[in-house]
């Protein structure tokens, strides 16, 4: 029991560095052609749930079993950002022909991913960054992450059922979330912030 007890401070940090491996197949995945078919698709949705999931249980179990850490706090977001960036990725080279205003929600989530991190290194490093968060930044995550995971499936489901019906419909559903998630982004951003704006947010995570 002892040894569990040990090990088991090592498991969130285990679930977040699991996250990265598995960003890095999507993109490896991806780059190499194996999303022209519908079961590289299937894979990469699959792949993209389960490195989700893992962002889920990692800060859960840290709670839970009072192992939180410097380290850990440090690694969450970034490797939050990167699983999101092996889905943008997709997201665009999928999407550009037909939707060239993603590009104004890729340079806002691309800004923000950039404006936050830095912060983090610099905060991390020793410097007096005045950063914020807030539980906006955690539904922000949540919301990308599930507009993204419904493009996954969404671009699988166009294979197994191309019905223009059904294609104006996953349309209407994507276009909702992406623009939900835009604007979740701004306000996470603000909110960040905000001690620059002169305001200070009061729902701290």
């Amino acid at each position: 029991m002892g040894n569990w007890k040990r090990f088991r401070r090592h498991v969130p940090n285990l679930l977040t560095m699991t996250r990265g491996v598995f960003t890095l197949i999507i993109f490896a995945l991806f780059h190499m052609g194996v999303y022209d078919n519908v079961w590289g698709r299937v894979l990469i949705a699959d792949l993209f749930a389960l490195a989700a999931m893992t962002d889920y249980y990692d800060g859960r179990l840290a709670t839970k079993w009072d192992c939180k850490s410097k380290f850990g706090a440090f690694l969450d977001p970034h490797f939050d950002k990167l699983l999101s960036w092996a889905a943008l990725d997709i997201l665009w080279w999928q999407l550009q022909p037909i939707a060239p205003l993603l590009l104004f929600l890729l340079a806002t989530v691309l800004l923000y991913d950039l404006a936050t991190s830095a912060a983090r290194v610099l905060e991390a490093l020793g410097f007096k960054v005045k950063l914020v968060t807030s539980r906006t930044a955690k539904e922000r995550t949540f919301i990308l992450q599930a507009a993204l995971a419904a493009f996954l499936t969404c671009e699988v489901l166009q294979i197994l059922w191309p019905d223009p019906v059904v294609e104006g419909l996953m349309t209407a559903m994507l276009t909702i979330a992406f623009i939900t998630a835009f604007v979740w982004t701004l306000k996470s951003g603000y909110e960040y912030f905000s001690p620059y704006f002169g305001r200070a947010t009061t729902a701290p995570t």
